[in-house]
């Protein structure tokens, strides 16, 4: 049975992809129009990773299935795009086979830092994410 809390992050979502969905439509269209104008056309997906979201269970699962349901769109239709890791994806060597294995040469690798309860641990601090955690 899911969560009271996951329910609610699941009744958003059609309602926040919709927004998403629009703002890419009117960028894509706003991007058509002005290389009509001879101007240059840049689009680039922007995908950032991490391995874990407290909120949800089972989400490293979850979100690693869905960085790699986003690298195929970008292999098919060959689109240029960039993967920004966040600390606790970017040393988990499942997130670094999929990236050497799995991008074209169109893709880049960046980092995005937020500090993670991995990088807190990394640097010898407690931290109680669960009580701290602000989404």
């Amino acid at each position: 049975m899911l969560s009271l809390q996951v329910k609610h992050v699941l009744m958003k979502t059609p309602t926040v992809f919709s927004l998403l969905l629009f703002f890419f439509l009117l960028s894509l269209s706003a991007c058509l129009t002005a290389h009509k104008n001879d101007t240059p056309l840049v689009i680039n997906i922007i995908n950032f990773i991490r391995q874990t979201d407290y909120r949800i269970a089972n989400s490293d699962s979850l979100l690693f299935d869905a960085v790699v349901k986003h690298i195929s769109p970008v292999k098919k239709y060959n689109f240029p795009a960039t993967f920004l890791f966040q600390y606790d994806a970017l040393i988990n060597p499942e997130y670094q086979k999929q990236m050497k294995t799995g991008l074209p040469e169109n893709c880049e690798i960046g980092a995005w830092w937020e500090i993670t309860q991995p990088q807190v641990e990394a640097a010898g601090l407690h931290l109680n994410f669960l009580n701290y955690y602000i989404s």
